[in-house]
């Protein structure tokens, strides 16, 4: 009789445990980065420019080209050296992500970043996968037409954050400014050295879907055609769409 309770009560304590996320993270061996580039027209984002910055409520940077014809589908690169640790396609606003983890030696210390790269129309790399420097790991796209084409960019320095951006404060504390950061480590020494990044960081990563080709997705959202218009007003269009030249605006801490 001992045994018939102590058998259902043992498994109603377990049942718990069993239905949550992963316990934790694992690590992974990869190399140190020796510099970075930018994620667009690598390495200097030759004719690209900043559409919209940083700041308190947009923690990152939209990156367009002065050609908006050649923006869909244009190729998206690894800033610097490192692992894929996220390539799902995430709700709302997001659309497809790949996030890209990276270590680094900057004055003899050791950190650790992840580059952030939204809204892209295709995904070429896995998770788990080693990427090298300016090496493609996507296309600048709408998410399904919801947005003009454009990359979102950004660098972080909490290494939790994932698709969770609405739970931890969006100040330099858990994030970098994307070009100050690129600019001031272009070049590093102690690249290239062994080190361990952790993997599995994001709670609940397993759920989200995977990426979609949007290029090729029937269900793309169908968006309103536009008239033809010459290249002067392209370009005014694109500027209101995107309010040019905000940059980074530390006034919003």
């Amino acid at each position: 009789m001992r045994l018939a309770f102590t058998l259902p009560l043992f498994f109603i304590i377990l049942a718990p445990l069993y239905a949550r996320p992963l316990a934790g993270p694992t690590e992974i061996k990869t190399d140190t980065a020796d510099g970075f580039d930018y994620p667009v027209a690598k390495p200097d984002a030759l004719d690209y420019f900043k559409s919209r910055g940083w700041f308190k409520y947009h923690p990152g940077e939209d990156w367009v080209s002065t050609h908006p014809s050649t923006l869909l589908g244009a190729p998206v690169y690894s800033i610097g050296i490192g692992v894929v640790v996220f390539t799902r396609n995430a709700p709302g606003g997001w659309g497809n992500v790949v996030i890209v983890r990276h270590a680094y030696y900057s004055e003899n210390r050791l950190y650790r970043i992840d580059s952030f790269y939204a809204h892209l129309r295709r995904v070429i790399v896995k998770e788990g996968q080693f990427l090298a420097k300016g090496q493609q790991l996507g296309e600048i796209g709408t998410n399904q037409g919801m947005y003009h084409a454009h990359l979102h960019f950004e660098i972080r320095k909490n290494l939790l954050i994932g698709i969770n951006r609405s739970g931890y404060p969006r100040t330099l504390d858990n994030y970098c400014l994307p070009t100050r950061f690129i600019e001031a480590h272009r070049k590093l020494k102690g690249g290239k050295h062994h080190v361990t990044i952790p993997m599995g960081t994001f709670a609940f990563q397993a759920e989200f879907p995977v990426p979609i080709d949007e290029s090729q997705n029937p269900l793309r959202k169908k968006t309103t055609p536009q008239k033809k218009t010459s290249k002067s007003s392209s370009s005014s269009h694109q500027s209101k769409s995107f309010r040019v030249k905000r940059f980074e605006d530390l006034r919003s801490f």
